[in-house]
């Protein structure tokens, strides 16, 4: 199934009663409805039967999918949904085209037909997805019939373990129906519910099981709870009596119904009765979404059949089950803790209260007792792996767990599939399911396949679960709709709300059902996935936004442990814990998500705030991220005055990071743009990512204040900097091991690291900016991962340094400096700011003071070779006036100085390189670099794929001939590395790129060709609307134009000059041919 295309075929009227175009734009709106999607639509015919009907969006007018529809020879209807990249229907095009195509063919064939009342899917789709899984575990037997069956074959068999002690099952049985008499002496009424104020110790699995063996359902309440909240509870209850393990924690106005766990008695009865299948086993309070506790009550049934289902899943009771009750009391997961291994001759490890979220107290309890399964959450989970990290023969204390249950809340891949390589053979199940339905009625195992996206799962013995539309119909695999499920699993309502029962259960044709209030859709494989909760739901300039997709993506990037999408002051808000700071996560997030779904800020905090449950707790994060709209205090330093503003945070520091305390980078333009109007200074937003506090920035701005024209600046730079000097020693004989390579958190220096690593011996020694050189070891992992390139093979081979080029010294110590240049042996010299908005005096200090740098670094070292990666951009300005292509050995020094600030730049380092006759050294101008062919993963700050970027979003290109080569980074990276190994190379310039020119306007098929001053609107109309990308397009259209592109002909010229035609300016007679790229 091809992403973002879909067909679908039926069989179609062959004289349709209604005209095709009508008919098809009224089916796809029923769909859009049921979607719940707002968009606008307008049909066109083809052909002699043909209708496209193009969508857009309501909100923001964007390009959506486009249905074709015609009817074939044979009497079949023919449908098509296409879906632009990052539509929210991507996923489920082949859905809405079956959707699409009933719907059409039913109005085709009775123009009358009420749409609203048909299902919109096949008959085979239906019977598909309304599919139940049918197990038959045998005759019903109850939870403590189970359990007495136990007890009689290993009577002596400790059953529970407990900080007060150990229960042999035999002790533990008798302990149960002792207590169970007692139950039953005041209530017999099966269908009460009856509190439990025990927490931990023997007396919590006692007393539960005392209650199910008396007939009578059970509620866990918290001692520890508000007395407040516990009488609350135990007034909704009303039941006859309460059972505690200290008559104190029972709020005074219930004491006299108090019934203490004694464990010290023995009488019972004979006659105690076995429950049934349809009777209550317990109830669980939930607060829901508004705050107000509701009891679920569930049946026998549920939980016998889950438990069922885990001895089926967990391969049976080939060994002894040691399973700790990881979860707290109060939460229907701890019932199966507590509960599944006393049925299959295990034994459950009970905690003491409050030491569930003690992860050090949780490993003691899994190494002393030889724990094999357990449950965690996400976040907790997260958290443990944190510790793990921290202390790493961690990891041999938990060499005894064989399964672990993860569940609660969306699970975190990176996290699970870390722990599976840390616990070779440790089976990790994913499992989902609320409280309403027996703990929970879908499993997945999670495997080294699923990558970044695990699914919830598929539905356990004799449950199902359905997506639904709206309205409540049945949806195709891969559309996103609610998830309600059914079967064996499903519970009796809530206790005491039949209008709330009556909202969320119904009756159905597949029996009683539960509305879950959770987003998903089904696989192809038939497993579902988990798309958020509806009352998380958020709508955004009318666009609906599903956090879970934002977070599934932010857990994506390098250094992400936890993510949290939320609305924050009508503001959609990202959180995140680990070392990748906002900037990362959010520039990772555009080259997944639609515009519409990026967060305007991200924020990095420590930890997340947790519920008792161990799940996130929304509500508190929201408000710890609030922000009160700062008042610039007049008397205060002027440029934190700017930062402050801009962030609307009255109380940043003078020293405190822009970016760290929320910044974002619309804030970000905002705070430069106003800096330069104060100060008359250019300042970009790269100054503020390397200067991100006002301290920072104010030195900044000083130094560039007394900082001349560029022209009198770039003479004085080769005035001062193109010196000789002698090497201190001669390394150029050695064999090279070592290289120092810059740049390598680039979109080309990354690929030169990979290819280095892959096609070479050499050890390599990253320079690259950062806190510390752990820190900027994390970012050269991270441009490592975000081009998909493998690293771990040769982690060894990889030092980072964490250094600036832009410093004397690199801002290395004087030993670091020696130790380094001691090390290595040749320099790959990447590292560069690209900028094509800023002038030269912007790029100076690392394109221009950073190549002084690293030529002295290359005379400290012992005269290693000096490979200096430049651009063919030097050149673009003197081929403009040549008669002839420009050769790759012409002599720098009589090259027309390029007008651009970032070719200008590298011009200058070409000269000082040129300068350097005592070193061996060698230029590489490379051309237009362009995805690799074998991962096409974009340079998203290239002009290019701006270009192409805006094609697409705007399904427009402008009337202009934009040529230039395609040159794939894996091909120029090979090219580089060989050069590198190549020492007739040095000493000579190559020019590096793709023959043949590329018509960068024709790439983008099936795009409309608009006059330039049409498509230059259009680029205006989106940058207005907020289009981050196709704003800074526009910028630097606007900065090249100079204001002159107020016709039809002066705005071509401008477009058509964007690029540089590299094969038509420039030569390659000297370099390797390069493969051509497939465009």
């Amino acid at each position: 199934m091809t992403l973002g295309w879909g067909k679908y075929r039926r069989d179609a009227p062959r004289r349709p009663e209604v005209p095709l175009p009508d008919a098809a734009a009224k089916a796809l709106a029923e769909v859009a409805r049921r979607l719940d999607r707002d968009l606008t639509l307008s049909a066109t015919t083809f052909g002699r039967t043909g209708v496209a009907v193009y969508a857009h969006n309501v909100a923001d007018g964007a390009a959506g999918p486009v249905a074709h529809a015609w009817i074939d020879s044979p009497g079949l209807l023919c449908v098509e949904l296409r879906c632009p990249p990052g539509d929210v229907w991507e996923r489920a095009a082949s859905a809405v085209a079956e959707m699409h195509g009933e719907l059409l063919g039913a109005l085709l064939t009775d123009p009358a037909v009420d749409l609203g009342r048909l299902d919109g899917l096949s008959e085979a789709t239906k019977a598909l997805v309304l599919a139940k899984t049918d197990v038959d575990h045998g005759p019903y037997r109850s939870v403590p019939a189970q359990i007495r069956a136990v007890a009689r074959s290993t009577p002596d068999t400790v059953a529970v373990y407990a900080a007060d002690g150990t229960l042999t099952y035999e002790r533990f049985v008798v302990l149960a129906d002792a207590l169970a008499a007692r139950i039953r002496s005041v209530t017999t009424d099966s269908r009460s519910l009856i509190p439990v104020l025990v927490a931990d110790g023997l007396a919590l699995p006692v007393s539960w099981a005392a209650a199910m063996t008396a007939g009578i359902g059970y509620v866990p309440v918290d001692p520890h709870w508000p007395e407040e909240r516990i009488a609350h509870v135990l007034d909704l209850l009303d039941a006859p009596l309460v059972l505690c393990a200290d008559v104190a924690a029972v709020p005074a106005a219930h004491r006299d119904r108090a019934l203490p766990v004694d464990l010290a008695e023995y009488e019972t009865l004979d006659d105690l009765p076995d429950p049934g299948p349809d009777d209550v086993v317990y109830g669980v309070y939930t607060s829901g979404t508004t705050g107000t506790p509701s009891c679920a009550v569930n049946l026998h049934r549920g939980l016998t059949n889950r438990l069922a289902f885990m001895d089926r899943w967990f391969g049976g009771p080939a060994v002894r089950e040691v399973v700790l009750q990881n979860t707290r009391h109060t939460f229907d997961s701890a019932f199966w803790q507590l509960f599944w291994p006393l049925t299959t001759g295990g034994a459950t490890v009970v905690p003491a209260t409050g030491d569930h979220h003690d992860l050090q107290h949780t490993i003691d309890l899994i190494e002393a007792h030889e724990v094999t399964v357990t449950d965690f959450v996400p976040a907790v989970l997260s958290a443990l792996l944190t510790l793990v990290r921290q202390r790493p023969a961690t990891v041999g204390r938990l060499r005894s767990l064989r399964h672990l249950v993860v569940g609660g809340e969306q699970i975190n891949p990176l996290d699970v599939h870390r722990l599976r390589e840390l616990l070779p053979g440790l089976r990790v199940s994913n499992a989902y399911g609320p409280s309403e339905a027996s703990i929970g009625m879908i499993f997945h195992e999670v495997e080294a396949r699923d990558g970044d996206v695990v699914p919830l799962g598929r539905p356990i013995d004799n449950c199902v679960a359905i997506v639904v539309d709206i309205d409540g119909r049945p949806l195709p695999p891969g559309a996103t709709g609610e998830i309600v499920i059914g079967g064996a699993c499903v519970g009796d309502g809530y206790h005491g709300e039949p209008g709330r029962t009556a909202e969320r259960f119904f009756d159905s044709p597949s029996g009683r059902m539960y509305r879950t209030g959770d987003l998903g859709h089904r696989d192809a494989e038939g497993r579902f996935h988990f798309g958020g909760r509806i009352d998380h739901q958020i709508k955004i300039g009318g666009v609906r936004i599903e956090p879970g997709e934002i977070e599934t993506a932010a857990l994506s990037c390098a250094g992400v442990q936890q993510a949290v999408a939320l609305v924050v002051e009508q503001e959609l808000v990202l959180v995140t814990t680990g070392l990748a700071n906002s900037r990362e996560v959010l520039a990772h997030l555009r080259s997944r998500l639609p515009r519409g779904s990026l967060p305007r800020r991200g924020v990095v905090v420590g930890e997340l705030p947790l519920t008792a449950a161990g799940k996130i707790d929304r509500r508190r994060l929201a408000s710890r991220v609030e922000r009160p709209e700062a008042v610039p205090d007049p008397g205060a330093d002027p440029v934190l005055a700017v930062l402050r503003t801009a962030l609307r945070c009255p109380d940043l520091a003078v020293g405190e990071d822009f970016f760290a305390a929320g910044g974002n980078s619309l804030q970000a333009v905002a705070a430069v743009v106003e800096l330069s109007d104060l100060f008359g200074v250019d300042v970009g937003v790269r100054d503020l990512a390397d200067h991100p506090t006002a301290s920072g920035l104010r030195e900044l701005i000083a130094r560039r204040d007394r900082v001349p024209v560029p022209s009198d600046l770039v003479a004085a730079d080769l005035a001062s900097l193109s010196t000789v000097r002698t090497p201190l020693r001669d390394k150029r004989d050695r064999t090279a091991c070592t290289v120092l390579l810059t740049g390598a958190t680039g979109f080309v220096g990354a690929r030169l690291l990979y290819e280095l690593l892959e096609n070479t011996g050499l050890t390599v020694r990253c320079l690259v900016r950062g806190r510390d050189d752990s820190h900027a070891r994390h970012r050269v992992l991270a441009a490592l991962d975000a081009q998909r390139l493998e690293h771990e093979n040769h982690a060894a081979r990889i030092t980072v340094v964490a250094g600036d080029l832009a410093r004397t010294g690199f801002g290395l110590t004087a030993p670091r400096w020696r130790s380094l240049a001691e090390e290595c042996d040749l320099v790959v010299h990447a590292g560069a700011m690209v900028n094509l908005l800023y002038d030269y005096r912007m790029h100076r200090e690392p394109n221009v003071l950073g190549t002084a740098e690293v030529i002295r670094f290359a005379r400290a070292a012992g005269g290693i070779p000096l490979h200096y990666i430049s651009t063919l951009g030097v050149l673009y300005d003197h081929a403009l006036i040549s008669e002839k292509t420009v050769p790759e050995d012409i002599d720098i020094v009589d090259v027309t100085p390029p007008s651009s600030g970032y070719s200008l730049s590298k011009w200058a380092g070409e000269r000082l390189v040129h300068a350097a006759v005592d070193l061996p050294v060698s230029v590489l101008r490379l051309g237009e670099v362009m995805p690799a062919t074998d991962v096409a993963v974009p340079n998203t700050t290239a002009l290019t794929h701006l270009l192409l970027t805006a094609f697409q979003r705007l399904d427009s290109v402008p009337a202009a001939a934009i040529r230039s080569d395609y040159s794939p980074v894996d091909t120029v990276a090979r090219a580089v590395v060989e050069a590198v190994q190549d020492p007739t190379v040095l000493g000579r310039a190559l020019h590096v790129y793709s023959p043949g020119t590329v018509r960068f306007d024709e790439l983008t098929v099936g795009a409309d060709r608009v006059p330039c001053l049409r498509f230059l609107a259009r680029l205006r109309t989106a940058a207005a609307a907020g289009d981050v990308e196709l704003g800074l397009l526009l910028a630097i259209l606007e900065h090249r134009a100079g204001g002159r592109a107020d016709d039809e002909t002066a705005a071509r010229e401008v477009l058509e000059n964007l690029l540089q035609d590299n094969p038509a300016l420039f030569t390659t007679s000297a370099a390797r041919p390069k493969e051509p790229a497939s465009a």
